[in-house]
């Protein structure tokens, strides 16, 4: 029987932030040891791979919030010798780095080197620049048209993935292009992630429910993206790319669940803090897991041998499919309502009720020739959309089962 494709997410905390992004912002921060911290990710690797190892193999690993100042080369590569130790790995499988390095260390660099001598693909590498000072939003001006013209050569001539989001730490976009030209000669067929996250405390890092109210009051916050929006739509020259989002955290395993938006069809383990886990059960159905802890106590939970898992609970069929569709909300070509039906054998007012009518009222959606599509309104907080659709009120009852006709 062949091998099941397994994707792993390791998550280390947002050191360099007050309150850890990924986590509701009243929950307390304590310091963490990050040797402690180390020693708690290779334990729960160790009891999440275990299990697998007879019947996944590894797809790709995912370094999300790598610490610059603590870039643990020798981390790593033990690290990747302990999954090749438990797990077959493909030849064609992906190394992704997500870092927040004040610049390109040159340890940092001889990973990266290392990692092509052996053959492996490094797909992602971002450069989130640690500032002083105000985090604020950047101001655009009609002469930074120029960077966005020449991000998208950038992105014509070596083939990346330019992903945008809005809002960075006290960056401006000639900053941005410096250093994505950096990664670029590091690597020049390298996908660059680059999020961009706006200031902690602002109406962005409220609740989502709170998100979407103050969106449909037009706040300026949502005039400026909407006018970020609208000026790389006109860079892009119609060519398709991934929808904008804004980047956020604030749902348990919402940050795993964005980044690991395109493994969908993949089991995935997450180790650390925040971290989210999805495993095939034989019957089909799915067993998710969170580790929602601070990073002390995260670490001290490990070392203390208990389980790292802090809620697990079980995915059934339909579950999976209104995840899979409230999904496809990110790609430009939509949800086909016809299609939906013919493949599970339920309507989409069936898995989401209500749904259509309440979005397409708020002007987050729109419906037209059987295709339900976001409008750039919706576009704008599709995160928020997505991980709405899947709280209780929006879903339909779980005994709902696919009636695929033979």
């Amino acid at each position: 029987m062949a091998k099941k494709p397994l994707n792993i997410y390791v998550q280390f905390p947002a050191t360099n932030w007050e309150i850890p992004a990924f986590f509701v912002t009243d929950l307390p921060c304590s310091p963490f040891s990050v040797a402690d911290y180390i020693k708690a990710l290779h334990l729960e690797l160790e009891a999440c791979l275990a299990p697998l190892a007879e019947t996944h193999e590894v797809r790709s690993i995912y370094f999300s919030n790598l610490p610059g100042q603590l870039f643990l080369n020798n981390y790593l590569k033990e690290l990747i010798a302990k999954v090749g130790e438990r797990l077959t790995m493909r030849d064609d499988w992906e190394c992704s780095l997500e870092s927040d390095a004040d610049d390109l260390l040159p340890e940092t660099a001889a990973l990266l080197n290392d990692f092509k001598r052996r053959r492996l693909v490094v797909r992602q590498y971002a450069l989130n620049q640690r500032v002083s000072g105000s985090l604020g939003l950047p101001k655009l001006a009609k002469s930074e048209m120029d960077y966005f013209h020449e991000l998208i050569e950038i992105k014509r001539s070596c083939s990346l993935q330019l992903e945008m989001f809005f809002g960075i730490p006290g960056q401006s976009l000639p900053q941005f292009r410096e250093d994505l030209l950096k990664v670029l000669e590091l690597n020049p067929h390298a996908v660059s992630f680059y999020p961009l996250i706006p200031k902690s405390g602002s109406n962005l890092f409220k609740s989502q429910r709170g998100i979407i109210r103050r969106l449909r009051g037009r706040s300026g916050i949502y005039r400026l993206l909407e006018r970020m929006r609208t000026l790389l739509d006109r860079c892009m020259d119609g060519k398709d790319y991934h929808r904008t989002s804004i980047y956020c955290y604030e749902l348990p395993g919402h940050e795993a669940q964005y980044n690991l938006a395109g493994w969908h069809s993949d089991d995935f383990v997450g180790i650390g803090s925040s971290a989210l886990s999805r495993i095939t059960a034989p019957d089909g159905s799915r067993e998710e897991r969170y580790n929602f802890q601070i990073p002390a106590a995260y670490s001290s939970n490990l070392l203390l041998g208990r389980d790292a898992c802090k809620h697990r609970h079980i995915l059934p069929p339909s579950l999976l499919i209104r995840d899979e569709l409230a999904g496809a909300l990110r790609g430009r070509q939509g949800i086909q309502l016809s299609q939906v039906e013919a493949r599970f054998g339920h309507s989409f007012d069936e898995f989401f009720p209500q749904v259509l009518n309440i979005l397409s009222e708020s002007e987050y959606i729109k419906v037209q020739d059987d295709t339900v599509t976001l409008t750039d309104k919706g576009s704008l907080v599709v995160d928020d959309l997505v991980a709405n659709l899947m709280l209780p009120e929006f879903t339909s009852p779980d005994q709902l089962a696919p009636r695929v006709a033979a």
